[in-house]
């Protein structure tokens, strides 16, 4: 199934709660197309003269789409950031606060998607697949992350840690489409093949991204046998010499709820808790 949408039919408007306040930390929209948000913050913090870290952020959007979401800094002046303005990315000061905006600080995204004459049965949830987005524009973050673990790559901190959430997506995703084969459903095209989709909910369980403290009991049994494959055993994920790559076990809820559903003039529009990807719903509405 290809789904067909461009970049302007794809929008999508983060909601998080700020605590506006005086404080060091200004507050903005970064509003932005054609850009996912690391290359936009890299731009900006170009033109503004600030490395990329200064500035927080609470979750990654992706370049196909025309996106807004929240951004802090501090150390630079209001006045450099209000009317921003350079291409297709701008920004719009909102307030000042005392906190940083850091990852899990999302609380949803609301999605706008223009899906033309495409056929769409609405559903009230799905299962929460990570989406390609999450392999990189090559579809190899994941092979990276593996031999990351092996001992075998060696890059920036920041792609590293994009690499090994990659490899861990990719496994979560094997897992749960292996687990969901004993249930009514069917199949849809995917980078790595066939992904199940479900056509009743089934009870949610929360299951951990693989790491080197994950229980492999119930449904994380089966990590044994794909990491089995890939040559990789449990203990790699202590990855030596690289502390920064070391976490514990996060947990992925297997079923999402679409909220704020609405299907009129061809607009497609719902709001997702964090962490769920709105290309994956299309890819079992679209029909």
């Amino acid at each position: 199934m290809d789904i067909k949408i461009e970049h302007g039919d794809f929008k999508v408007f983060e909601e998080i709660n700020l605590n506006l306040c005086n404080g060091k930390y200004i507050y903005f929209k970064l509003k932005k197309k054609g850009y996912n948000t690391f290359s936009a913050l890299k731009v900006l913090g170009a033109k503004l003269g600030v490395p990329v870290n200064w500035f927080g952020y609470a979750g990654l959007k992706d370049k196909k789409a025309i996106t807004e979401q929240y951004v802090s800094i501090s150390g630079v002046s209001k006045n450099k950031l209000e009317g921003f303005k350079y291409k297709d990315i701008e920004i719009e000061v909102v307030g000042t606060g005392r906190e940083r905006i850091c990852l899990g600080d999302l609380k949803s995204n609301r999605f706008e998607i223009n899906v033309y004459d495409q056929k769409v049965k609405l559903s009230s949830f799905f299962v929460n697949y990570f989406g390609e987005q999450r392999f990189g524009v090559d579809k190899l973050n994941h092979e990276k992350g593996r031999l990351l673990l092996l001992g075998k790559l060696n890059d920036e901190k920041y792609l590293e840690r994009l690499y090994l959430h990659s490899y861990q997506s990719y496994l979560w995703n094997k897992v749960v489409n292996d687990y969901l084969k004993k249930y009514d459903g069917f199949d849809r095209d995917f980078i790595f093949g066939k992904l199940k989709f479900l056509n009743s909910r089934i009870k949610d369980i929360k299951l951990g991204l693989i790491n080197f403290d994950t229980e492999l009991n119930g449904i994380a049994k089966d990590y044994g046998h794909f990491l089995k494959i890939d040559g990789i055993k449990q203990k790699d994920f202590l990855i030596k010499g690289k502390n920064y790559l070391i976490s514990d076990t996060v947990y992925r809820d297997l079923i999402m709820d679409v909220k704020d559903l609405t299907f009129k003039n061809k607009i497609l529009k719902f709001t997702l808790g964090k962490g769920a990807y709105a290309t994956i719903y299309l890819r079992k509405v679209i029909c």
